[in-house]
C-alpha cells in the first residue's frame, strides 16, 4: 500500500461526482505531481491520500474498485496534467477529472480539485 501525504492547507471535500482536493495552487500542484507517480504503479495498487483510497486498475469493472477512485495507469498521468492546468489557471476550478472526457463513460467515482485563491502563473 502506498500513501501520499496532503499538505495541511489541502482538505478533502465531497464534490457532486466524488471527492475533491481543495486548497491553494502551490499545494495542489505538489499533489498533482505526487498523483502522477501512479502512472508507473503496479496494477492493483491502493494508495491512500487523506481519507481517499485511489486504485490503479486497467479494468473498469474490477470488483476491487468498490468505494475507491479507480483509474487506469495512463489516466493518472492525464489527471495530474489537468490538475496542474487548474493550478495555473488554464483550466476552470472546480474541476473533476471526468470533465475532460478522457475516460468514457465517466467514472462512477470521480476525483477533482478546487482552487482556493489565485492560480499560480507559470
Amino acid at each position: 500500500m502506498k500513501r501520499i501525504d496532503l499538505q495541511s492547507s489541502v482538505e478533502v471535500i465531497e464534490g457532486p461526482n466524488g471527492p475533491r482536493f481543495r486548497g491553494p495552487a502551490l499545494a495542489l500542484r505538489e499533489l498533482a505531481s505526487s498523483l502522477r507517480t501512479l502512472r508507473d504503479a503496479p496494477l492493483g495498487l491502493i494508495c491512500h491520500v487523506g481519507s481517499i483510497e485511489l486504485y490503479v486498475t486497467d479494468d473498469p469493472n474490477d470488483p476491487h474498485r468498490e468505494g475507491r477512485v479507480a483509474f487506469p495507469r495512463e489516466a493518472w498521468n492525464i489527471l495530474a496534467s489537468k490538475f496542474t492546468e487548474v493550478t495555473s489557471g488554464r483550466e476552470d476550478s472546480p474541476f473533476d477529472f471526468g470533465d475532460c472526457g478522457y475516460l468514457y463513460p465517466r467514472p462512477e467515482l470521480d476525483l477533482g480539485i478546487e482552487l482556493v485563491g489565485e492560480p499560480e502563473r507559470d
